[in-house]
């Protein structure tokens, strides 16, 4: 390579890591099916008291609804036996907390996660969370025209991780709705499998099934 050839690579080489550099990675995650409420930022986990002024509650909220929501739609979901005078200031703290929370920490990337304005509410990252991606793999299962075989085990598998009352002590009436929408999205899989194998005649299956803890917590629910 000639000289100047080799000071184009190097300058070249120089602007890309330059790019590298600039660009943070910004990515929060909730995990809490497992009964317990844990919060990570670029996979590093965030110590904070997240039950505390339903900090945990409006995060999942807002991971849910694609990282943003309107004010209005929070307070409806969360505070909607209060007046609209009581519910403002039920959100106002609420915010204000989870602000505190992220504001706290000593990564300075996260100072600035949460935006809000007077009409909505917005995480300024990627956002993921178990149930999430719990609730996808469902759906995804409603949808499946994948053998009755697959669809077993990948059902089985993920009812491992699932423990019906890990939402017990969230609070809002949109908790208590996605419960119920949780609850009957497993009991629709449940139902299409058990009635595929009728109709196929594997009564040895479905009495497996039938057996499996974890399918008795569902139709216990």
């Amino acid at each position: 390579m000639t000289p100047a050839g080799r000071k184009f690579m190097s300058k070249f080489n120089e602007l890309i890591e330059k790019n590298d550099k600039s660009q943070v990675h910004r990515h929060l995650r909730l995990t809490m099916m497992n009964g317990e409420t844990h919060v990570y930022w670029n996979g590093h986990e965030l110590i904070g008291n997240w039950k505390k002024r339903h900090a945990r509650e409006l995060l999942l909220y807002l991971i849910m609804n694609q990282k943003t929501a309107n004010r209005d739609a929070i307070v409806d979901a969360f505070a909607e036996n209060l007046t609209i005078s009581q519910a403002r200031n039920h959100l106002r703290v609420q915010l204000n907390y989870l602000n505190t929370l992220f504001r706290s920490q000593v990564d300075s990337t996260l100072h600035d996660v949460l935006v809000s304005n007077r009409d909505s509410i917005t995480l300024n990252c990627d956002v993921e969370s178990d149930l999430g991606e719990f609730i996808s793999t469902i759906e995804d299962l409603l949808r499946s025209k994948e053998p009755i075989e697959q669809r077993i085990e990948t059902f089985l598998i993920f009812l491992e991780d699932y423990h019906p009352d890990f939402l017990v002590t969230w609070n809002g009436t949109w908790i208590r709705n996605l419960e119920k929408k949780l609850t009957n999205q497993l009991s629709q899989v449940l139902n299409q499998i058990l009635r595929t194998l009728k109709e196929e005649y594997k009564e040895t299956e479905i009495r497996r099934i039938l057996s499996n803890q974890s399918i008795k917590k569902i139709r216990e629910k």
